[in-house]
């Protein structure tokens, strides 16, 4: 069979193929989503452990200035109680 001579310099019945591509299958799961610093979370964590430490601690000094004011009233009115029946005593007596 004589076929004629066929030369791709000047015909169009060839297309270069277009640029590579990297071929990134379509079943891949997307990438996890980045984590923030450690650094950053020790800060965070760290500071909320210190305000959280330092309300606790403010909480616990006003409780007992609360219970040692509560112990002086009673101190007090117990005084008071005593010197009133002395008083009172006093004065039936002298009666």
């Amino acid at each position: 069979m004589n076929l004629p001579q066929h030369h791709h310099g000047t015909c169009t019945c060839h297309t270069p193929p277009p640029p590579h591509t990297p071929h990134v299958p379509q079943h891949w799961a997307p990438a996890p989503p980045q984590h923030p610093d450690r650094g950053a979370q020790l800060v965070k964590w760290g500071a909320a452990g210190a305000v959280g430490s330092l309300f606790l601690l403010t909480a616990a000094v006003a409780f007992v200035a609360v219970a040692i004011g509560a112990v002086a009233v009673t101190i007090c009115v117990l005084v008071l109680r005593s010197l009133w029946n002395d008083m009172t005593k006093e004065n039936k007596e002298n009666r």
